[in-house]
């Protein structure tokens, strides 16, 4: 009886060991707008808030920027936008800032110009 309750023991404890690094990734990283502020907000340096950043895309996230983020009053509003983009349509859907869930705010079909622009964003980005 004493073995199994040791074996149950170790076995959960390699079991926590084991998950340790994907659970603090999980818990560690913004879910959101609200919490992708808050992390480069009161990050203790730039490499630390840089961790978030996807593998590739570096130099889309300067030091300059991050120190507007974080020496700046805080900000009057914090948005939190999607975009679907079609062949020939972009959608642009504002949901809720800060929930677990999305919720969404407001749909808008953008105007052409806005839309080019949106589209030339993101090939730079993907460069």
């Amino acid at each position: 009886m004493k073995h199994a309750k040791y074996r149950i023991t170790i076995a959960f404890l390699l079991l926590v060991i084991g998950l340790e690094p994907i659970l603090l990734n999980a818990l560690t990283k913004p879910n959101n707008s609200l919490e992708l502020y808050q992390y480069l907000r009161f990050s203790d340096d730039f490499d630390k808030a840089r961790n978030i950043v996807l593998n590739g895309e570096e130099k889309n996230f300067s030091l300059e920027d991050y120190q507007l983020i974080k020496e700046s009053d805080p900000p009057i509003r914090i948005n939190q936008y999607i975009l679907f983009q079609y062949a020939g349509k972009t959608i642009l859907i504002e949901t809720t800032p800060g929930t677990k869930k999305l919720e969404i705010i407001r749909m808008l079909a953008l105007p052409n110009d806005i839309e080019d622009y949106f589209r030339n964003f993101t090939k730079v980005s993907n460069k």
